[in-house]
């Protein structure tokens, strides 16, 4: 006796669960990067004081 493992019915169902779920990974991907392409750039770091170039001065304001 020989056991039926697939019906023409259930390989039609997985075979369009496969492309539906092959679909939702693909539009997560494209979600995900753009995303990342539409982000704002990152905001500039503001100085909470002078900026000092000359080692002595920054040495001499610390106090």
């Amino acid at each position: 006796m020989r056991a039926i493992t697939s019906t023409p019915r259930t390989a039609h169902t997985l075979r369009t669960a496969c492309v539906a779920v092959t679909a939702l990974l693909g539009l997560s991907v494209l979600a995900v990067a753009e995303q990342q392409l539409t982000a704002p750039a990152p905001s500039t770091v503001v100085a909470d004081g002078p900026i000092v170039t000359d080692p002595q001065e920054e040495w001499n304001s610390r106090g």
